[in-house]
């Protein structure tokens, strides 16, 4: 499902302390009723994966981040939950060659430059052929208080087949003078 991961470049910002937010913010969208297709993007080392697979087990759980540390990581994590509806990889999402979701969750990961330079649109576009049709991506990025990229992405992601159907600051870190922010489009499919 996921080929070899390429080396990336740039600043990782994720903190733990948005899981909360992040989690009430998934919660609101994931359907309690059926079972869906969840894939994260940046899974990190499965904190909120795990809060996710824990807490609405009928769902199918796909994660992928692109250090093998952090999978290994996620994988002691889900093995210690004893979760079965969660499958984990190594990889990047510019790599991913097959699947469809009904929810991609990217925390602090389109953004993320990699060897070839900011590839925020295009790891959008690959989001969306990934989403089964109406599904939603939902983002979480932290972005510097005068970066103004926020502005900008929403652009992006509303040009390339989504409609923005939420959107929340979560906090905003006076130390490193960080905004992180929710948003949750939908596929336009």
């Amino acid at each position: 499902m996921i080929v070899q991961a390429q080396p990336f470049k740039g600043e990782v910002l994720q903190t733990y302390s948005f899981i909360p937010t992040a989690s009430y913010g998934v919660l609101r969208r994931i359907n309690q009723t059926k079972e869906e297709d969840i894939l994260e993007i940046g899974c990190g080392t499965g904190l909120l994966l795990g809060f996710l697979a824990q807490t609405y087990k009928t769902n199918k759980y796909t994660a992928i981040d692109q250090i093998q540390a952090l999978v290994a990581a996620a994988q002691k994590r889900i093995k210690n939950l004893k979760l079965s509806n969660v499958g984990l990889f190594e990889g990047d999402i510019d790599y991913l060659v097959r699947g469809k979701w009904e929810i991609i969750i990217s925390s602090h990961t389109l953004k993320l430059e990699s060897v070839h330079g900011d590839k925020f649109k295009e790891r959008v576009e690959t989001c969306n052929r990934h989403l089964n049709k109406r599904g939603s991506l939902i983002v979480i990025e932290s972005y510097k208080s005068k970066e103004n990229k926020i502005d900008e992405h929403i652009e992006i992601i509303e040009s390339k087949g989504f409609n923005i159907e939420y959107k929340m600051q979560m906090e905003r870190t006076e130390k490193n003078n960080l905004e992180t922010y929710y948003i949750e489009a939908r596929a336009k499919n």
